[in-house]
């Protein structure tokens, strides 16, 4: 859900931070091309590794 509200073609938190800002959409894009990295890399790691984003759950079932 993050992903698509950060990234084109819908990227409605880009667009109203750039209208917040005043600032350019590309600038605002721009600004947060580290965090969506990170995010992306997040979720490689968890597709590589689905144990990583299991094991709280499986750990509140017992």
């Amino acid at each position: 859900v993050v992903v698509g509200q950060v990234t084109p073609p819908m990227a409605i938190a880009l667009i109203i931070a750039s209208k917040i800002a005043q600032v350019d959409q590309i600038r605002v894009l721009r600004a947060n091309t580290p965090f969506f990295l990170g995010i992306i890399v997040f979720l490689l790691i968890a597709i590589a590794i689905p144990e990583l984003a299991t094991w709280l759950p499986a750990l509140m079932r017992g």
